[in-house]
């Protein structure tokens, strides 16, 4: 990217979104529901 104010400001909200919703916490839910569906 050409500006890099906006390039930063990108990688900032995409940290941020990883840390918000792929928390160890929320997978874990993810995961056994899927478990639970498959048996």
């Amino acid at each position: 990217m050409e500006d890099k104010d906006k390039a930063s400001k990108m990688a900032e909200n995409a940290f941020d979104f990883i840390i918000e919703n792929f928390t160890w916490e929320k997978l874990l839910s993810q995961y056994t529901d899927f478990y639970k569906k498959l048996l």
